[in-house]
């Protein structure tokens, strides 16, 4: 029972992260080995540790360890492509769409991003960089909260003014 636990509670925490299936998309293998070495190392541990009356330790340190091995295992093996294809797969490069509603929403405002792509680009960046400055926010080229919500206010008054 402490073992079925146990694993409802690690299946709960890894679902509860954010971009955990993105991450298990782009890496099957890696996470494949992860949950097959969690598994099996608890199964080994919890094993172990009932021999010698702590069940629940050797389940966790097993779980833990088997989970690391079979995450490094799992990496070793992953598909990465060649080096150029690994380059052009950098998270830059990838379709985001809050990364497509700033620049939708930059390009409304004469902040040129070019395509509304979902990529942060060096187009977006320099857009970004352009707006903070004139918006008086720190200008680091990362729409974060701060940038956000004001792209958002600036939306808001802009509305009211027609």
């Amino acid at each position: 029972m402490k073992k079925l636990f146990f694993m409802a509670l690690v299946l709960a925490i890894i679902i509860s992260c954010a971009n955990a299936q993105r991450w298990v998309q782009d890496n099957p293998k890696t996470a494949l080995g992860i949950a097959a070495g969690a598994a099996t190392g608890g199964l080994a541990g919890g094993l172990i540790g009932h021999q010698v009356g702590h069940t629940a330790g050797g389940l966790l340190i097993g779980a833990g360890l088997g989970g690391v091995a079979g995450g490094l295992i799992g990496n070793s093996v992953e598909d990465r492509g060649s080096s150029s294809h690994a380059r052009s797969r950098s998270s830059s490069s990838r379709y985001d769409p809050a990364v497509a509603d700033v620049q939708k929403s930059l390009n409304c405002r004469g902040y040129n991003c070019g395509a509304a792509d979902g990529i942060m680009g060096s187009r977006t960046r320099q857009a970004v960089m352009r707006f903070q400055r004139d918006h008086g926010l720190p200008v680091d080229g990362i729409a974060g909260p701060a940038t956000c919500a004001k792209i958002r206010e600036t939306k808001n008054s802009e509305a009211r003014n027609l």
